[in-house]
């Protein structure tokens, strides 16, 4: 494959053209997604795109590189960063593989799948493909491997097979993402995941919690880690529900510390409008007094309108990011007046020191 050569041109222009073709290709195929097309989705002329492609096909093979490359970067990352923590590593390949902290996540779904699904792809092409995939599968098989070994019930069970199982079922996201245009989100499908791995991982995962039928919350409702999208929103809820007053940009460098930093989580808990709602803050410890690992919550923010079903899934997010990332407690160091501390703790099954300013779990 030859590409123009335009390292002194205008490379935003160029960038332009391969984003605008995810967008034609997830909406038309590839055989649909004709330059003229990608040339008005990026709102360039149809010459633009002679200008740094040589052909169609040199388009489209950048466009699967920079795509396959973009998910293989995350990938291996993601292995790297879990090796040593297969349970938490297999919930964030759902995230990684669904590509959920995406805007355009869809788009990039659908275009994967055009390629995959492409009878005609050219040997550099199937070449990238069946790399990404196999290193995806390996991911999720070596995750798999780790948390077999954790448990005497592991012994009896093949990681390859629940990986095969496990990759089919991603495989099966993929084309709901790309057949279905009312397709909503993975939300209904991490569910599903979550089942999933709590059924066959019973010592690892637990079962996901749906709230009460009679409960004000929706059950479409959930919470999951917070990504930069979440910034403005959850800085909003932080000034309205904070006893503290904060300037906006004092209190919007906090969240985004909160959101990017590598020592811990913060999660949010989003409706069934996919509006954020509240928010918790979980982060990773090491007590050098007890010489252990612990997950202390530091901030629980959510309007009180909503009633104490948001703190619960939110302290349960906190607590299961505890019990996965291998603390030994979890603590919260927040005063508790403010919220229903009773109903909380029996939900938690945690207890709380006697001026109730500390509750604290054992794993």
């Amino acid at each position: 494959m030859e590409t123009k050569n335009t390292s002194n041109r205008r490379p935003d222009r160029r960038q332009q053209l391969l984003s605008a073709a995810y967008s034609v290709i997830a909406e038309n195929g590839l055989d649909g997604a004709t330059l003229k097309k990608i040339a008005g989705r990026a709102g360039l002329g149809a010459a633009a795109v002679n200008f740094y492609f040589n052909t169609k096909q040199d388009l489209l093979h950048q466009v699967i590189f920079d795509l396959s490359k973009e998910f293989e970067e995350t990938v291996l990352q993601t292995s790297q960063t879990y090796a040593n923590n297969p349970v938490a590593g297999l919930s964030a390949a759902f995230e990684v593989l669904l590509d959920t902290g995406s805007a355009d996540s869809r788009e990039k779904i659908c275009t994967l799948c055009c390629y995959y699904t492409n009878q005609n792809n050219t040997p550099e092409t199937q070449l990238l493909l069946d790399r990404s995939e196999n290193l995806n599968y390996a991911m999720i098989a070596e995750f798999c491997k780790g948390i077999l070994a954790m448990d005497d019930a592991g012994k009896r069970m093949n990681h390859e097979a629940i990986a095969t199982a496990l990759y089919s079922m991603i495989d099966g996201f993929w084309s709901e993402a790309y057949y279905h245009k009312s397709w909503s989100g993975p939300d209904a499908h991490r569910v599903l995941y979550q089942s999933f791995l709590g059924s066959v991982f019973p010592w690892a995962y637990d079962l996901p919690q749906h709230a009460d039928e009679n409960s004000a919350v929706d059950t479409a409702a959930m919470c999951r880690i917070a990504t930069r999208q979440d910034i403005d929103r959850v800085t909003d809820l932080l000034i309205e529900t904070s006893t503290i007053t904060q300037d906006r940009d004092t209190a919007r460098l906090l969240v985004e510390h909160s959101v990017t930093q590598d020592e811990g989580e913060l999660f949010v808990y989003v409706d069934d409008k996919t509006q954020v709602q509240g928010f918790v803050r979980v982060q990773s410890l090491t007590s050098l007094t007890l010489a252990q690992s612990l997950a202390v919550i530091t901030d629980l923010h959510y309007p009180k309108s909503l009633g104490t079903v948001v703190a619960i899934k939110l302290l349960q997010a906190a607590q299961n990011y505890a019990k996965e990332s291998g603390a030994a407690a979890i603590h919260k160091n927040v005063n508790l007046a403010e919220f229903e501390l009773r109903e909380l703790l029996h939900h938690l099954g945690m207890t709380t020191s006697k001026d109730e300013s500390v509750m604290a779990k054992r794993f």
